[in-house]
């Protein structure tokens, strides 16, 4: 904007030439000294101070950053005056851009009203009030109601602006229509959360609204108080909402009204207001959610209006039909509004034209004759089947899309196609019923006349590879691949050519070798071809489809190696520097199909393609660039292939690497209004998404970059190991700062899961002598921080998958320690309690919505999604608690009292078999490692066990006579009160019927073991006379290998001790144990192992020796012939 130009009116402003300030300042003035005068100057004299804000906004880069820091200056200096300079901007300046300017800056800057003595706050406050009143300017009181709000909620907690809510009010019943219009602005951004005094003014704000709301005022105060009130409902409880429920009917009215009065931006905003409440508080349009859904499908079907009318009717109801519990139910019982909704979107979907430049476009993402209709009744489609589901949608779809399909119209055929594959993924679980008769549709479309149509067709096979993958592979694969590999030879159509190699990317990715194996040749010969004659689009999909052929051909690809890699080679040498993105992708593909056909066969170019990499890596101006990414994922695929060989290129690839990691988070939070703050950061590009009163903008392209980075560095890590060590300093704090980075999932989990590789890398490193200069103390050091850096994570992380993998980090970085300082145990425990509180309240609240009247079976679909997140975290949980118990042993006992709280609950038979299992998995595992001190618990779950051991789920019951089996050898005296009912509950699943049918095998075979021990170790509490001979009957145990080996090794004891109650009265129970000994000899390694194995024969002839030669030849002879048979040569050659 012009700046006026400004005049030397006081003594100090003579001291420098105005226009050139700002510039001479930094160039000239660089000490200290200098500056503070000439911040001394700007703090003192009005004319300098506007000048350096006036430059704040200026379009010239230079003098905004010397603006700026000459005004940061100011900040540090005297923050008390610089606040109350720009109160007097707003009260006297005679520009509206800087008074506007101030208004941001007070805003920015509300962070320093501590440093301001309670004087000087009673002034900025009463005088931002008087400008309230007095400013006429629009676009400068809009920004000035932002500043008194923010204000407002940053010392609301103090309650030291007791004048604001009765100003307000005031205001509101002015007769004034731009000073009511002023007030509620201001009130709709104070949230009534904030501040108790707004909730005990309810009363007062439903009169004001209310009023406000009337027809009979200007427009301008009616969607002030519409937004108010959409701004207030979010915070309100269900009680409270209700006395605004007269609200919606006159919301309504004002948009009736609207249309009568011609006036569509009225009507638009109130839908953007209808919009903010269905998505925060649908709950609230309960008693008229019939009519006003119904008003607005007639909205989105009237012709008359304009597009922005009626694309913000269809926000209302898909933002509606992704609500849960009431609204979204409500919308899956009125099958008749959804079909009419449907035929709009199907509507919108036609609204494509035969533009020229789309046939030769050069770019894949190029839209040429798609409308902005056309996408938004894309993403309608889509929106609309996720969140309704395919048992309300599908049929709907289907019936529409069929009559489409037989349409004369190539418009209607082609949005057919396209609502086709965009009710793929929420329809899945229906539409999977129809597959055969959907593919056959999709397919006879390959042949249709328009070329948009043939392209919408394999558009649409893509999707359905890409959500039906298997299913369609499996059955349909014979009849798709011919027409697909046709389809890339289309040499005469290359938006055909290009979309066709983007479906067998899709097609790859699930065919296996074998299937692919037929179409291998015919595949390969035309990507081939495409990759040298077609355009840069062409070639950029084709070398990514080539890639996705080798990678699921994998060895089989080798045939066609010396082919392709000439065709591969000729584009990196033939392609200058501005191809940088296409030599890129040729690079991927490279590296892919090296990956695929091993490194003996890809180890004859290996060097020449490093070269090449390494070249375009070193090329990189702007590590932003998406190609960064690109060559950086190239190089971890050929870190793969290469193993330890690939450590040469390190150096290089790590620069770039860190260079990428590093990029600024590119993240911006600004005031959903602020305009002159996107002007002032010039981020246009960004994708933004407004919270509140707060624009957070995205640059996704940036974070995507900084996620691929963090995957390729894990890759290093993964495949180097100690080779990786002399990059550890550098490496470990950029990962450990990335562990809570907020605006990124993937970044997050890739950080994570590199922090245990790190550690290993060290460990591994140390140990082989690479580490110089540390030792084992270095390592203990490492291990602490490490752990500690993601038991912080612990609290914070609220992304299920990404906390999983904490957790599953967390385990495995203690399996690599090997030891944990005692602090750190109770630090880790408390992790895992904020982590089950969590986990529990989450629960709870699922439970709570699956009893309520606001859920339906779809509905039930996605929390049992959510469930079975639950149960992994949980289980996560559970494997930490087991390896602590390991570490620790003993000293763990008295850590585990704290989590018992939270494991116990998990045992209700109310719950899944899966969370009944890892509770008692968890118990199991303290009670195994931590010995006699977890005796204190048997109290608490030995009945558990019990009741478990009789579960109908066999890994329940599995799990559970385990446990019954740990406690019989570990446990103390009060063990004994369990015994009967163990044996019972033991002996039941033993002799049950079913106990030896496949799925019901391990649960049996742990039982046995259990009632082994308990025979060994508590022999004192039962019967042995009765129990042991019931217990022989039932060895070897074949199916748990693992307990086998365990079960066989304690009767190969027993028996080496002759004891007499096993061996039985005149050796009774030998000739079962000596045929257990044969079966075990004859399975080998699988049910013993190597040590008794070998010392089975020793045993043997001690029991030759204890016995008379004459009863042992009795009992020889009472052995079944295959017995003797493996035991003879056993006992001779002994």
């Amino acid at each position: 904007m012009r700046t006026r130009e400004l005049k030397n009116t006081s003594n100090s402003s003579k001291l420098f030439d105005l226009s050139s300030f700002i510039f001479y300042s930094l160039n000239s003035l660089k000490s200290m000294d200098n500056l503070d005068v000439q911040v001394q100057i700007l703090l003192t004299d009005a004319a300098p101070f506007e000048y350096v804000i006036s430059h704040l906004m200026s379009a010239h880069n230079e003098s905004r950053v010397q603006a700026e820091h000459f005004f940061n200056a100011c900040k540090q200096k005297d923050p008390e005056t610089l606040l109350l300079k720009l109160v007097h901007i707003l009260q006297h300046g005679s520009e509206d851009g800087l008074r506007s300017m101030a208004a941001v800056l007070l805003r920015k800057n509300i962070a320093l009203w501590p440093s301001l003595r309670i004087a000087s706050q009673g002034k900025v406050k009463e005088q931002l009030l008087s400008c309230l009143v007095s400013e006429v300017v629009r676009s400068v009181w809009k920004v000035l109601c932002d500043t008194i709000a923010e204000l407002a909620s940053y010392i609301f907690y103090e309650d030291v602006w007791p004048e604001l809510l009765p100003f307000l009010f005031r205001c509101s019943a002015s007769a004034d229509y731009t000073l009511k219009e002023k007030s509620l602005l201001v009130l709709g951004q104070l949230k009534p959360h904030v501040h108790s005094d707004i909730r005990m003014q309810l009363d007062m704000i439903h009169r004001v609204l209310h009023q406000c709301l009337s027809i009979t005022m200007p427009h301008q105060v009616q969607l002030a108080a519409v937004h108010t009130f959409a701004s207030f409902i979010q915070s309100l409880d269900v009680n409270e909402m209700y006395m605004f429920q007269d609200f919606l009917t006159l919301m309504m009215q004002c948009l009736i009204s609207s249309f009568g009065d011609h006036n569509e931006t009225v009507a638009q905003e109130v839908l953007e207001a209808l919009i903010e409440v269905a998505g925060s508080a649908p709950g609230f349009l309960r008693e008229q959610f019939h009519k006003i859904l119904n008003l607005m499908i007639g909205i989105v079907e009237v012709q008359g209006l304009e597009d922005g009318t009626r694309h913000l009717a269809l926000e209302f109801v898909l933002t509606l039909s992704e609500a849960r519990g009431y609204a979204s139910r409500m919308m899956r019982t009125l099958t008749q509004l959804i079909s009419r909704l449907f035929a709009f979107l199907l509507n919108l979907l036609e609204d494509v034209e035969d533009n020229a430049s789309w046939f030769t476009a050069d770019t894949k993402d190029m839209n040429a004759g798609l409308s902005n209709n056309f996408i938004l009744g894309k993403e309608g489609v889509d929106r609309l089947s996720i969140s309704l589901g395919g048992k309300i949608v599908f049929p709907i779809m289907y019936e529409k899309v069929v009559s489409y399909m037989n349409d004369s119209d190539w418009k209607k055929r082609h949005a057919a196609l396209i609502a086709l594959s965009q009710t793929a993924e929420g329809c899945r679980k229906v539409m999977i019923k129809e597959l055969e008769s959907v593919v056959h549709m999709v397919l006879v479309s390959f042949g249709d006349p328009h070329i948009r149509v043939r392209w919408a067709a394999i558009n649409a096979m893509g999707q359905l590879y890409m959500d039906f993958g298997l299913e369609v592979s499996q059955h349909f694969h014979q009849k798709i691949a011919p027409v697909l590999i046709d389809a890339v030879g289309d040499f005469q159509n290359t938006r055909i050519q290009a979309q066709a190699a983007a479906a067998i990317v899709s097609f790859c990715k699930v065919c296996s070798a074998d299937d692919l194996k037929p179409w291998l040749y015919g595949l390969t010969e035309k990507l081939l071809l495409l990759i040298k004659n077609g355009k840069c689009m062409q070639q950029e999909i084709a070398l990514t489809a080539l890639a996705a052929v080798a990678e699921s051909a994998q060895s089989a690809f080798q045939v066609y190696y010396d082919s392709a890699m000439p065709y591969l080679k000729h584009i990196y040498h033939a392609m200058d520097a501005t191809d940088l993105l296409l030599q890129a992708k040729t690079m991927d593909c490279i590296s892919v199909i090296g990956l695929a056909v091993g490194k003996d066969k890809f180890s004859q170019d290996a060097k020449e393609v490093m070269n090449v990499l390494l070249y375009l890596i070193t090329s990189i101006s702007d590590f932003d660039d998406p190609t960064a990414s690109c060559l950086l994922q190239t190089s971890s695929r050929i870190c793969k292939c290469l193993g330890k060989d690939f450590r040469p290129y390190m150096d290089v690839v790590m620069t770039a690497l860190l260079e990428v990691i590093k990029l600024n988070d590119g993240v911006s939070v600004t005031h959903a209004n602020d305009m002159v703050e996107q002007v002032m950061d010039g981020h246009y590009d960004r994708e933004a998404v407004t919270l509140g009163n707060k624009r957070i903008s995205f640059n996704i392209s940036l974070l995507e970059s900084k996620a691929i980075a963090c995957d390729v560095l894990f890759c290093y890590l993964d495949e180097l190991k100690e080779e990786f060590y002399p990059w550890m300093e550098k490496v470990l704090p950029i990962v450990a700062s990335l562990l809570t980075f907020p605006f990124h999932a993937m970044v997050r989990m890739a950080a994570v899961s590199a922090m245990p590789q790190l550690l290993f890398v060290a460990k591994s490193a140390v140990s082989k002598g690479l580490a110089e200069g540390h030792n084992a103390s270095y390592l203990e050091e490492l291990s602490d921080h490490v752990i500690s850096s993601l038991v912080q994570v612990l609290a914070k992380e609220q992304v299920p998958d990404v906390l999983i993998k904490v957790l599953g980090s967390l385990e495995e970085s203690l399996q690599i320690s090997r030891t944990v300082p005692d602090g750190r145990v109770q630090e880790i425990v408390d992790g895992l309690k904020d982590v089950l509180t969590a986990s529990m309240i989450r629960t709870k609240d699922r439970q709570e919505l699956k009893v309520s009247n606001d859920f339906d079976d779809e509905e039930l679909e996605l929390l049992q999604e959510e469930d079975v997140e639950e149960e992994a975290i949980f289980l996560q949980v559970s494997n930490c608690i087991g390896t602590l118990a390991k570490l620790q042993q003993s000293a763990f006992a008295s850590y585990f009292n704290e989590l018992v709280p939270f494991v116990t609950p998990m045992l209700d038979k109310a719950l899944t078999s899966e969370e009944k299992c890892v509770a008692i998995c968890t118990f199991n595992d303290v009670a195994e490692h931590c010995g006699t001190s977890a005796a204190r618990y048997y109290g608490i779950f030995l009945p558990f066990l019990i009741e478990a051991s009789v579960d109908v789920d066999a890994d329940v019951r599995q799990a559970a006579v385990y446990g019954l089996g740990i406690c019989a050898k570990n446990g103390d005296a009060q063990l004994e009160f369990f015994i009967k009912e163990a044996l019972r509950a033991l002996n039941h699943v033993i002799s049950h019927q079913s106990a030896f049918q496949f799925e019901n095998r391990m649960a049996t075979d742990n039982a046995i073991s259990a009632l082994g021990k308990i025979c060994e170790y508590r022999r004192d509490c039962i019967d042995a006379t009765q129990v042991i001979p019931v217990w022989l009957c039932h060895l070897p145990i074949r199916n748990d290998l693992r307990e086998a080996k365990v079960l066989h090794q304690l009767l190969f004891s027993m028996v080496a001790r002759l004891d007499p109650l096993l061996l039985g009265q005149s050796y009774q129970n030998l000739p079962k144990i000596l045929s257990v000994f044969a079966e075990i000899i004859i399975d080998g390694g699988d049910l013993a192992s190597e040590e008794m194995l070998a010392a089975i024969p020793g045993l043997l002839q001690k029991l030759r020796r204890a016995m008379e030669p004459a009863a042992f030849a009795h009992l020889w002879e009472s052995l079944p012939p295959e017995s003797r048979k493996i035991l003879y040569p056993v006992l001779e050659h002994s």
